[in-house]
């Protein structure tokens, strides 16, 4: 299994490869797949909402679509 993580323009990893899946980063988060549940990752590979999600998508004008 591929997992993934994101880099910036030098380069250097924010995280640990440890994402099932990712997606866009948008507003200053990114939705995230870790362990199977979906959450929000900020630029330094922080989690600021838990995965929690069966689906989340990127944010925009303040809201994100999730799956309960």
């Amino acid at each position: 299994m591929n997992l993934w993580t994101f880099i910036d323009k030098t380069g250097k990893q924010i995280a640990d490869p440890k994402f099932y899946s990712v997606g866009k980063f948008s507003e200053g988060v990114a939705p995230v797949n870790f362990k199977g549940l979906w959450g929000y990752i900020d630029r330094t590979g922080n989690f600021v909402i838990p995965p929690g999600f069966a689906g989340a998508e990127e944010f925009h004008e303040g809201l994100a679509r999730v799956g309960k």
